[in-house]
């Protein structure tokens, strides 16, 4: 359980042994390549060619399996909309993921998907020329409902658009205005022209007639009125051009149907283009590193980090394989960072994900995971508190770690909620809670602690407590650290001091609760006094102590006081720490009192509104399944939200800088499968 130790690692290489060393590389997932100084007579390769045409190829990949993404949900949803029975080999399409698969790819196999690069290219093409086809259909389309919405105002004329011409001595206006406008201008233009309106939502369309003597004056009362004169010549009235146009829309459908079937037999290549893609990154992966790597026209240098217990590996791996080779490796200097690759046992293995959401750890910082996973694991079982709650999410997780046999480190999180399930059930067995339901008259109420609804002040004192208990190793944790930097002094005031008063204040905690009456006892202990009084005055020392932190180094009479009510005063913070850890006793409670008034809602169905008869259970029973179902996925998602936000903040804002860099080996970033290394 600890950040594991790194080796530099130094390569002096001929030309001719680029691809061989990337393939050791590979096969072994262990090495990270980093960028090389330059010396005297080297210089970084020119890959950027090489790199603009990978690029440009896994943009096209990228590109193909989008459209095939969308051409399966758009599928997949007119299959459920229809309820259509497909024949098998469609059915055998669809059920193509377009997610990260749950294997693993031997290097041999992304090689071989490589040479089927042009036939994978020209089904590239087959996509585009669909893809480009429907961005015309649908840019058609949109021409054509502009034309349609252009029309409408025109739809109940009667006339052809092409028939409206001028004569020697009459004039035609033809167009539409406002609806707001209709009635001035009527009113302005009946003793000047002939005039027939036809009615609209938004425009009304006018078609008017006069003498050639008025047009100059008709013109003229039109353009204050917003007239538009309309502009079409077609040989067909408008609602005849409208149905045209709608009969080319449904033409224009049938076609873009077409094509998505054309899309849909094209899933059938969708498994080999994600391998293909995931070994354009191989190979992009590949460049990077090689660029890295200055050196001459016949040799280049090469530099990268292995873990320690592998360098002997790959030091044999590349003797054997690349023959004009030399390999080096060393401890790293204090001046460099080495990358952070952790080890941890088959417990604290799944909770590494909360820690690197946060930040990796610094190579030369602690690893926390330890004591991430025991307060989590702790506080996620407070946090829920119902045994039947916690069976069900560790069944559910561990039989799914089972069958699905997630590769790598892809099932951690699904680990992580079946260990964290675990202390659910601890919890609830303590809390009396199974279900919402209180075990009274069989035996595992002989291992009840306390019912936190029953005894609601023992809860929160309870998750006070816990917050001491970790805060108090945070504290420890930064003081041993500073004191391992040379910090002794500093290291035992200001940190180990807050252990000190924790560790008064847990003495104290059984006075404190008979005070509060979570415990109610008589006739009291004896030893509850005494200690109570050890307490005070463990209390009182760490106290001391961190008042004499805030005045060491300080010369100035007035430095050190206010060095010392500085340090007083931080306690502010400390306290305010300690009472965001009562949401256990939020969550905690709410997961009971909830799940005992879905309980109650069932009870009332069946005993009130049934009496009591069997058929009751019909009406309650899906209910209960439901209300428990809300109430153990809303609760899951409270428990997960703020024990990660206890870690963040409270707990890591002791010790945890978490400013290191993850390692990651060459091979590592695919999207869509693992390689096998």
């Amino acid at each position: 359980m600890s950040i594991v130790a790194m080796k530099k690692m130094s390569i002096i290489a001929h030309s001719s042994e680029e691809s061989r060393l990337m393939k050791v590389f590979l096969k072994a997932g262990c090495v990270e390549i980093s960028a090389t100084n330059l010396t005297e007579i080297t210089s970084y390769p020119n890959l950027k060619q090489r790199r603009e045409e990978m690029d440009l190829k896994l943009m096209k990949v990228s590109f193909a399996l989008s459209f095939l993404k969308e051409t399966l949900n758009r599928q997949r949803i007119l299959e459920k909309k229809n309820k259509e029975k497909d024949q098998d080999e469609k059915k055998d399409l669809l059920k193509v993921s377009f997610k990260r698969e749950n294997k693993l790819v031997s290097l041999e196999e992304y090689e071989d998907i490589a040479k089927d690069e042009i036939e994978l290219f020209s089904y590239i093409s087959e996509i585009e020329h669909i893809n480009a086809s429907m961005i015309d259909i649908k840019s058609e389309k949109a021409r054509n409902l502009a034309l349609i919405d252009q029309l409408s105002p025109y739809i109940d004329t009667e006339i052809k658009f092409s028939e409206i011409k001028d004569t020697k001595n009459v004039v035609f206006f033809f167009g539409h205005i406002p609806v707001a406008r209709a009635e001035g201008l009527i009113t302005k233009l009946k003793d000047k022209a002939f005039i027939n309106i036809y009615p609209g939502e938004k425009y009304q369309a006018l078609f008017i007639s006069s003498h050639r003597d008025s047009e100059s004056e008709i013109r003229s009362i039109l353009s204050e009125n917003e007239f538009s004169k309309c502009g079409f010549n077609f040989e067909s009235t408008a609602r005849q051009k409208i149905s045209e146009i709608n009969a080319n829309n449904l033409s224009l459908d049938a076609r873009k149907d077409s094509l998505w079937a054309e899309g849909i037999h094209l899933l059938s290549v969708a498994n080999r283009m994600k391998l293909l893609y995931d070994y354009y990154l191989i190979e992009i992966a590949k460049i990077e590193c090689l660029s890295k790597s200055p050196g001459t026209k016949r040799i280049f240098i090469m530099e990268g980090w292995v873990p320690a217990d592998r360098s002997e590996e790959i030091r044999r791996d590349v003797s054997e394989k690349c023959k004009r080779t030399e390999i080096f490796f060393r401890d790293p200097l204090e001046t460099e960072n080495p990358p952070t690759l952790t080890s941890n046992g088959s417990f604290v293995k799944p909770f590494t994900g909360i820690t690197d959401n946060f930040g990796k750890p610094n190579y030369r910082e602690r690893d926390p995971n330890l004591f991430v996973a025991l307060f989590y694991f702790l506080i996620f079982g407070i946090m829920m508190g119902d045994a039947g709650y916690g069976l069900l999410i560790t069944i559910a997780c561990f039989v799914m770690v089972k069958v699905l046999k997630p590769v790598k480190d892809s099932g951690k999180m699904l680990l992580m909620f079946g260990i964290c399930g675990i202390s659910t059930i601890i919890w609830g067995i303590a809390f009396g809670s199974w279900f919402g339901i209180e075990p009274t008259k069989s035996f595992l109420r002989y291992l009840t602690w306390f019912n936190p609804m029953n005894e609601p002040l023992l809860l929160f004192v309870l998750s006070l407590g816990v917050g001491m208990l970790q805060i108090g190793t945070g504290f420890a944790l930064k003081g041993v650290a500073e004191i391992k930097a040379g910090k002794v002094l500093l290291g035992i005031l200001n940190n180990f001091s807050w252990v000190v008063i924790f560790i008064g204040l847990f003495c104290l905690f059984p006075n404190a609760m008979t005070f509060l009456g979570a415990l109610r006892l008589d006739p009291i202990p004896t030893w509850f006094s005494v200690a109570g009084q050890v307490g005070t005055y463990i209390s009182l020392a760490g106290f001391g102590m961190l008042v004499f932190g805030g005045v060491v180094g300080k010369k100035n009479p007035l430095k050190m006081i206010t060095g010392a009510f500085g340090k007083v005063y931080g306690s502010i913070n400390v306290i305010s720490d300690i009472l965001s850890y009562s949401r256990l006793f939020g969550l905690g409670l709410t997961t009971g009192v909830i799940g005992y008034a879905i309980n109650i809602l069932g009870t009332i169905i069946v005993d009130i509104f049934f009496k009591g008869l069997w058929i009751g259970w019909l009406v309650a029973v899906p209910i209960l399944l439901v209300g428990h179902t809300f109430n153990l996925a809303i609760n899951l998602l409270g428990a997960y939200v703020h024990n990660s936000r206890l870690q963040y903040v409270e707990f890591f804002g002791r010790f945890y800088e978490g400013s290191g860099h993850a390692f990651i080996p060459l091979g590592s970033k695919t999207k869509y499968s693992y390689l096998d290394n």
